[in-house]
């Protein structure tokens, strides 16, 4: 392969993946996510991924993820979901929702790149990411509610 050719490619790669992460990013549709507890109310802006496409997706290619923003994960029917890292650049806090709207399990500062199968162990129908660190922060835990607001 010839210099010029090797330069095509790597600008080929380079404006690919630039555009893979740029095209979905924003295109999904917005809410607001609350997370309840007690008297307590902590609000996040989220993307909603209720496709299998953008589930795939998720926050893959990614390299920030502001602390009040998120991606809330929907699913049709009550499921065991299991997610990976794979090509995501940052660490996340994931909350795994029951069908009651019940944080039933909480993954916290995901592994980047992993390849390990993170599981909801219970069935949910939604899975809730944030900025890791995220709940500890705001002292999200088990059995705290989380209420949506379309139209955000």
């Amino acid at each position: 392969m010839t210099i010029p050719e090797r330069l095509r490619l790597m600008l080929f790669v380079v404006f690919t993946n630039a555009s893979v992460g740029i095209a979905y990013a924003g295109d999904l549709p917005r809410e607001t996510v609350f997370v309840e507890r007690d008297t307590q109310s902590i609000r996040f802006s989220v993307e909603v991924a209720d496709t299998s496409e953008a589930r795939a997706k998720g926050l893959m290619f990614r390299t920030v993820l502001p602390s009040d923003e998120g991606m809330l994960f929907v699913y049709t029917k009550p499921q065991v979901v299991s997610m990976w890292m794979k090509n995501t650049l940052i660490s996340l806090d994931m909350l795994f929702i029951s069908e009651a709207g019940k944080i039933v399990h909480i993954v916290e500062n995901t592994t980047p790149h992993s390849l390990k199968t993170i599981s909801s162990k219970r069935q949910v129908t939604m899975v809730l990411e944030l900025a890791a660190g995220a709940v500890k922060a705001s002292r999200i835990g088990i059995g705290d509610r989380i209420r949506r607001e379309t139209g955000s």
